[in-house]
């Protein structure tokens, strides 16, 4: 019978890298200034954006001597509302599918000669969601929607 000698080796020492740490986005500079300053994004919008608190982002704002806007600044950079076939996703305006849609059927139903009254009733009828949820459509509405979009 044969013998083995065998040496227990110890486990390889492997190096940690204990350098690298992440930073939640409403803790980094650069995205705050990147969103706030550039793209002009509300206090609001990168909280939503990032799934975090108004606070812990304007803190931060407040932390990194980024300066807050004035409500006057604020209500300057705020449209009163977005055009009809259009929404804001992430603080960026992109074309509302549903709404081009029904802006098209719109369009459809006014070149057959009905009136914006009627318009209005048949959207009513059909429970074609306004831009403000809740709302009924009304005529001038109708009309308002069509004038701009030409």
């Amino acid at each position: 019978m044969t013998t083995v000698n065998t040496v227990e080796f110890p486990p390889a020492k492997i190096p940690m890298i204990s350098a690298i740490q992440h930073v939640p986005l409403y803790k980094s500079e650069s995205f705050l200034r990147k969103h706030y300053l550039e793209k002009l994004m509300s206090v609001a919008q990168i909280a939503k954006l990032i799934s975090s608190t108004r606070s812990a982002v304007s803190g931060n704002l407040r932390r990194h001597d980024i300066p807050i806007r004035s409500i006057d600044q604020a209500h300057n950079l705020r449209k009163v509302q977005i055009a009809f076939g259009r929404r804001i996703v992430n603080g960026e305006e992109i074309d509302h599918k549903r709404e081009l849609q029904n802006l098209e059927m719109m369009r459809k139903l006014r070149a057959k000669g009905h009136s914006y009254h009627k318009i209005a009733g048949i959207f009513d009828a059909m429970k074609v969601p306004t831009k403000n949820r809740g709302s009924r459509w009304h005529a001038t509405t109708i009309m308002k929607i069509l004038k701009a979009a030409n």
